[in-house]
């Protein structure tokens, strides 16, 4: 029973307590961009908004028409420490779309996202993030070139690790949860026998 005890609370040690979601409003649910701001605009006629006539999931989405770039910086953070960054995309003329990482040393890298078809799509926003870098902020550009020059984005999130500090938003991971529930198991029939 010792044994089974100092296995899981080790776990539970060794386990990072918390993922982050480190962006606010990332699904546009506020029905405002804010936090989000068009910092880049490179043309077209219409700048980023929210609207409820398309989107991926829940009630809004992000949209904007043109070569214009929809931006949240971040609190600081290594950039190894973040695990796992998506976007759900729909992109009306199936051309390209950019996105850019920021870091704190006023420097970024720009990647692209090929966009298959007209429908909604989840890409991850991992490839081109420098780990060797502390990430400050993440930019989507609207679509350059086309037909509409539409773009819809919805569901954006940028998950991390941090070893504690404060944080907005806060997701329990589910190792952690699993060996807290057993530890608690454990301890609860231990006192029954």
């Amino acid at each position: 029973m010792k044994r089974i005890l100092l296995t899981f609370t080790l776990g539970a040690a060794f386990c990072p307590a918390f993922a982050l979601q480190l962006l606010a409003n990332g699904d546009f649910e506020s029905g405002v961009l804010t936090p989000w701001a068009q910092t880049i605009d490179l043309g077209g006629p219409e700048n980023w908004s929210v609207t409820r006539n398309d989107k991926a999931n829940g009630t809004f989405s992000a949209t904007a028409r043109g070569n214009k770039m929809l931006y949240q910086s971040v609190a600081p953070i290594s950039a190894r420490f973040i695990v796992s960054s998506r976007v759900t995309l729909k992109n009306s003329d199936a051309t390209f779309n950019a996105y850019r990482w920021y870091y704190t040393d006023n420097t970024y890298t720009e990647n692209y996202l090929q966009t298959p078809n007209s429908a909604w799509n989840t890409y991850s926003l991992l490839p081109g993030l420098n780990r060797s870098k502390t990430v400050a902020g993440l930019g989507i550009f609207g679509v350059n070139g086309g037909i509409t020059f539409r773009t819809w984005i919805d569901d954006v999130s940028v998950i991390g690790v941090r070893s504690g500090g404060a944080n907005l938003n806060p997701v329990p991971e589910p190792a952690t949860l699993a060996a807290f529930g057993a530890l608690i198991a454990l301890v609860a029939r231990r006192r029954k026998a």
